[in-house]
């Protein structure tokens, strides 16, 4: 008969109930070894037991003998039941722990937002984090009794203490008491709906029969604060205006999940969009990847789903007219902007015509400029500067210039780089900046009202620019 299996449980389970310390190695006369030590970290026992394959026993002829080995069998076959129930009940226990420390943890990292002024809550709130404490803390006492191991038990009572002194401190501040917060929280909340209601400056409404009063192709050496015309939708997108064929239209790209999206809508003009009146919608024959979109001369340009590609699609013929791959260019968010978002080929227009911002392996990811024929996509000329574009927030050009931001999701940003491509020279900047809603995804100048349209997280802003013949800010 073999029964080795069954002593091996039999062993563990003795160690497991009477805690042993084991710490000596034992070799018998038919094959068994034991040895074993106690982990001074966990608190556990280490054990081994080494037995031979199988035991057989020799021919038993002695009767008594024959009933000492099968009391001897059924004994081992009760203990290994009980083992079994011990180590799932050992395995229950170390999955209890395991949610306490992620519990804890998720309300210490709670109580530390708190702390540091980035999270409100009100004091019923409080009190039931208090409550979620005292419930672990209860858990805990209940594994200590059933010989958990007392150095784990240990370290999470800590942690429960570190947190409840937490608590108590900020249950004793008289800032924590939020409902007076909470009030003037939801009176503000009243004011910004005032605000999103609230009329539009006239003097955008106007259409441009002429280009804007200033020469762009001066220096841009100011930025107003941004207008919000509206907002609440998706965080990802761009807006864009035509500055040659139906310049009155404003086009409107959403992309929902962060990547690619083939529609693009059309309102008759800005007052249509900042109403939310009815759109046209237009399906793109395959999907634009990123922000990177533009529309000029009656065509929108963008990039291709997965693709370094870049197609003009007409908006009167609903048909892609033509696409064109930008060789080496990075795309599927290889050599995106900061803001990333697939933005690895930025389209753009200006008075001169369309462009191409972009980078590649060749060249070391600094940004490329490319002017490209507005109508087969061949690329014109392309100029390497010397600024990354994974420095870049966003980009934008005027008049043959590049402009571009050192971040796009920040107050305290500003335009601090200059690509001439005329002059082929460039220059540091400092001109302020402010990404209002703090995730800024794209920037698109229109020549025509010489005014700046960014998307920053769901809503769309204005910037007015300002061009004179003086020197930038540096």
């Amino acid at each position: 008969m073999a029964f080795s299996s069954q002593l091996e449980k039999m062993f563990l389970l003795f160690v497991l109930t009477t805690n042993l310390h084991i710490s000596y190695a034992q070799e018998t006369d038919v094959g068994f070894a034991v040895d074993g030590s106690r982990n001074p970290l966990t608190d556990q026992c280490i054990c081994r037991v080494h037995v031979p394959d199988t035991i057989q026993c020799a021919k038993v002829t002695n009767p008594a003998t024959i009933v000492q080995i099968n009391d001897l069998q059924n004994e081992v076959s009760r203990v290994s039941l009980r083992l079994d129930n011990q180590v799932t009940a050992i395995q229950a226990q170390t999955a209890t722990i395991d949610s306490v420390s992620v519990t804890l943890a998720t309300s210490l990292a709670t109580l530390q937002r708190i702390e540091a002024g980035t999270m409100v809550v009100s004091r019923p709130e409080l009190i039931q984090i208090r409550k979620e404490i005292q419930d672990m803390e209860a858990l805990l006492v209940t594994l200590q009794s059933n010989r958990t191991s007392t150095l784990v038990i240990g370290r999470l009572q800590a942690e429960i203490f570190n947190v409840t002194t937490l608590l108590n401190e900020l249950e004793l501040n008289e800032n924590t008491d939020t409902s007076d917060l909470l009030e003037q929280i939801k009176n503000l909340r009243a004011k910004v709906d005032e605000c999103k209601n609230a009329e539009i400056p006239s003097s955008l409404y106007d259409l441009w029969e002429e280009d804007g009063t200033q020469d762009s192709c001066a220096n841009l050496v100011a930025v107003s604060l941004p207008y919000t015309v509206t907002g609440l939708r998706s965080l990802y997108g761009a807006w864009f205006r035509d500055p040659v064929k139906f310049p009155r239209r404003v086009y409107s790209y959403e992309m929902p999940n962060g990547r690619y999206s083939n529609l693009v809508k059309y309102y008759g003009s800005l007052k249509d969009y900042h109403d939310g009146n009815d759109a046209v919608e237009i399906r793109l024959t395959e999907s634009s990847q990123g922000t990177g979109l533009v529309a000029f001369n009656g065509s929108i340009y963008y990039n291709p789903y997965n693709s370094r590609n870049v197609a003009k699609f007409d908006v009167v013929s609903n048909q892609k007219l033509v696409f064109k791959a930008l060789d080496d260019a990075g795309y599927n968010n290889a050599l995106p902007y900061r803001s990333a978002a697939y933005s690895d080929i930025d389209l753009l227009a200006d008075q001169l015509g369309l462009w191409a911002i972009y980078s590649s392996t060749a060249a070391n990811g600094f940004i490329l400029i490319s002017k490209l024929d507005q109508d087969t996509l061949e690329i014109i000329e392309t100029w390497r500067t010397n600024y990354p574009k994974s420095a870049a927030g966003n980009c934008f050009v005027a008049c043959g210039v590049v402009y571009c931001t050192n971040g796009f999701d920040s107050h305290i940003n500003k335009i601090n780089y200059k690509f001439d491509t005329k002059s082929e020279k460039e220059e540091f900047l400092n001109i302020p900046f402010d990404n209002k809603f703090l995730k800024t995804y794209s920037l698109n100048y229109n020549a025509r009202d010489q005014k700046l349209y960014g998307w920053d997280n769901g809503h769309q802003m204005i910037y007015d620019l300002i061009f004179r013949n003086e020197a930038p800010t540096v």
